[in-house]
């Protein structure tokens, strides 16, 4: 899919009264990792890994995968405030993802970026139903998604255990990373809640 169809020349995807979408450009690249790894702190120990990480995520932003969108969520003055994922854009229910700093909570952007997500969906794509992802642990999030029409449909690993599974992928036992302890214990139980939201 051509991914430009989502995004007006300057590279806006859609505004609101507060908040902008806007395409992730390099511009982003710091305070979209930083954000992005915030509950992966303990990873900084293995600062290869870290760096892999770190690296990988940038690489999925700026190829531009086909059937994902990347967008930063930001205030009229350009300022960052998190960003916003539309994936699996060539299936019959694109995931959405958004993750907002807790400063700007509670002030009506988490709504308008939804909003916006689901309108330039739905013109763009045709489409009405979407995935959207939680963790478990999230009750902010489930609070806030439970005002549209939302419905559990599946779970799964969390995303660090999900990219640890992926690091592992046919390696030897004693070549495998290891989750450390502290953080498997902060994490131990969490998993993602899969819901279809229909609009």
């Amino acid at each position: 899919m051509n991914l430009s169809i989502f995004f007006d020349k300057q590279g806006i995807f859609n505004i609101r009264e507060n908040t902008i979408l806007r395409k992730i450009s390099s511009a982003y690249k710091d305070e979209y990792l930083d954000y992005r790894t915030l509950q992966w702190d303990i990873l900084r120990k293995d600062e290869k890994l870290w760096s892999f990480i770190r690296e990988d995520l940038w690489s999925c932003v700026e190829l531009s995968f086909s059937d994902t969108l990347y967008l930063a969520i930001v205030d009229k003055k350009n300022m960052f405030m998190g960003y916003a994922t539309i994936g699996d854009l060539d299936s019959d229910y694109p995931v959405l993802g958004l993750e907002l700093k807790s400063e700007y909570w509670r002030q009506g952007h988490g709504k308008e970026t939804v909003d916006m997500l689901l309108e330039t969906c739905f013109k763009v794509l045709n489409t009405s139903k979407f995935i959207v992802r939680i963790n478990s642990d999230n009750t902010a999030s489930l609070a806030f998604f439970s005002k549209y029409n939302i419905k559990e449909i599946a779970q799964e690993d969390s995303e660090y255990m999900q990219a640890l599974a992926f690091l592992n992928e046919g390696k030897k036992e004693q070549e495998k990373a290891v989750v450390p302890k502290e953080y498997y214990e902060k994490m131990n139980g969490r998993y993602i809640r899969r819901f279809l939201l229909c609009i």
